[in-house]
């Protein structure tokens, strides 16, 4: 199984900088900054631990879920955009309804 160092980076920093990071995962600074750098490789055993810390399973810090969560954020962003497009079109109609009633109205002359 590979990790994503991405991943790891990304939760890991929630905890500040990689003095604290070393203090809440039982290793030195040096070794945290080694792995968050690429020089060493990440552990099953540091996994393990981050996965305790962060309460995140083991599987969320595979380079598969690196690129799911990649995935994730684009159709988020996409979705965004089609429910902005969707608010105003809906708006547009909104105003062409109207508009189509008073003309009626004013036609029949109801108002």
């Amino acid at each position: 199984m590979k990790f994503s160092i991405e991943i790891v980076k990304k939760e890991l920093l929630i905890f500040g900088n990689q003095k604290r990071i070393a203090e809440k995962l039982g290793y030195s600074r040096t070794y945290i900054s080694m792995v968050l750098g690429g020089r060493n490789p990440i552990t099953m055993e540091l996994i393990q631990k981050v996965s305790e810390i962060t309460g995140k399973p083991i599987d969320y810090f595979t380079e598969n879920q690196s690129n799911i969560n990649s995935d994730f954020f684009i159709l988020k962003e996409k979705l965004a955009e089609v429910e902005t497009e969707n608010k105003t079109l809906r708006q547009q109609v909104d105003e062409l309804k109207n508009k189509l009633i008073a003309a009626m109205s004013k036609q029949l002359g109801i108002f």
